[in-house]
């Protein structure tokens, strides 16, 4: 029971921390690619028709992501994280937190 309700609480801290970072990019006008809770195999995913991000859930509670456009690798989107200025860049960054 003990390990259960630690996955869950876990599991609430990711879904915070990764939705600072998805909240402050998408605010910022950055293109999100993906929004992800948990790591591996994914168990569900589904894609918004109306902004064409993919929301996921994987297998292993252990973490979380949000991949942006440009986040690694150049990008000529100027909606890229990789164009927006180094304020901007800081603030999605530490937003997780």
């Amino acid at each position: 029971m003990t390990l259960i309700l630690f996955i869950l609480i876990f599991g609430i801290v990711v879904l915070a921390h990764e939705f600072g970072h998805f909240l402050l990019a998408r605010m910022n006008g950055i293109q999100v690619v993906e929004f992800s809770i948990g790591m591996g195999p994914k168990l569900v995913t589904y894609t918004s028709k109306k902004t064409n991000i993919q929301y996921s859930l994987g297998m292993f509670p252990i973490g979380g992501y949000v991949a942006t456009v440009g986040e690694d690798e150049d990008s000529d989107d100027p909606n890229a994280f990789n164009k927006k200025p180094a304020w901007q860049r800081f603030i999605i960054t530490a937003a997780g937190a």
